[in-house]
């Protein structure tokens, strides 16, 4: 009787051993070169393994599931279906690589989950020489010849990916375009290739305006890169009459004449500021007058003066020759 309640034990560790590999299943869905695919995924299903068979990296477009259900991803857990897509159309999956996906709760049924795919011809990233900073929504063109195969627009972090088109590019050389910042067109030559090209696009500093404006109709402008030092011109440039120049604004900031500032990523226009010029009074005619008047009688003082000690000293002179006359 003991044998076979331990044989029963050891059947049911075995039954809830299998059940619990079973419930922590894992999907494998390999893609190849057919873009979709749609796998169903079961009720034991908890990790879904996306495989990079192609000799081109991929890049999943989309993730469709009809259950409203959360995932976890390297180190994101928690996330919507949305919030999946987002993460993964960030980057791409190189040839004999995996993603691997956590569903966060069992299904309660069978599922069917679509997923949609690109294999990618051409990636890389756009970006300002110099400053190495990412440029996002620049457009770029694949051609073949004069025929216009596919678009793609660098994202927030500036990479862009260039899907392989259906057109057959074999043995055949194709050119990606692009305008850069000043609206030239920009033509690079690649060869083709059974395997992801990587080719960075560097483009030359994007250049913004700075206007000076007198507010009397007069304006000076000048085109500045980012992050330039530039020192505010001065007064000798504008005139305006009964006024000097004792700096600039920009509607939210003064500046002193000469001061410096950094250019930002966008056009700035500083106004004029104007101080009238203190202008000292003149004297007035009644005044200028008085003070004419003034110097003529201090003149007519002085010549008295000197006429009378003129007098004294020929009276003493007159004086001392007749006393000596006198005398002999």
């Amino acid at each position: 009787m003991k044998k076979f309640v331990l044989w029963f034990l050891l059947c049911l560790c075995f039954l809830f051993k299998i059940q619990d590999i079973h419930a922590d299943e894992t999907m494998k869905i390999v893609l190849d070169s057919q873009n979709q695919n749609h796998i169903v995924l079961s009720s034991s299903t908890h990790h879904i393994e996306i495989i990079n068979q192609s000799t081109y990296d991929i890049q999943i477009k989309e993730l469709t599931i009809s259950t409203p259900i959360t995932f976890s991803y390297q180190d994101y857990s928690h996330q919507s279906l949305d919030e999946i897509n987002t993460l993964l159309k960030q980057q791409t999956l190189a040839p004999n690589q995996s993603f691997l996906i956590t569903l966060d709760d069992s299904l309660d049924q069978e599922e069917t989950l679509l997923i949609q795919w690109d294999e990618i011809l051409v990636e890389g990233q756009v970006l300002e020489k110099k400053t190495n900073e990412c440029v996002d929504k620049l457009k770029i063109d694949l051609w073949k010849d004069c025929d216009l195969l596919e678009t793609a627009y660098s994202n927030e972090k500036g990479f862009y990916y260039l899907k392989v088109p259906s057109l057959l590019l074999t043995n055949q050389k194709f050119t990606i375009s692009y305008n850069d910042f000043q609206e030239s067109k920009q033509i690079i030559s690649l060869p083709y290739s059974q395997q992801t090209l990587h080719q960075d696009l560097l483009l030359e500093p994007q250049k913004y305006q700075l206007i000076y404006d007198d507010q009397m109709n007069h304006t000076i402008c000048e085109q500045y890169t980012p992050n330039q030092i530039i020192s505010l011109i001065n007064q000798d440039t504008f005139h305006k009459t009964g006024y000097h120049l004792i700096g600039w604004s920009d509607g939210y900031q003064d500046y002193a004449l000469n001061a410096t500032i950094t250019m930002p990523r966008h056009d700035v226009q500083l106004h004029a500021l104007w101080q009238k010029d203190t202008q000292q009074k003149r004297p007035s005619a009644k005044k200028m007058v008085k003070k004419t008047k003034m110097k003529q009688v201090k003149t007519e003082d002085e010549t008295s003066i000197l006429m009378l000690s003129l007098l004294l000293l020929m009276s003493l002179s007159i004086f001392i020759v007749l006393k000596v006359l006198k005398k002999k």
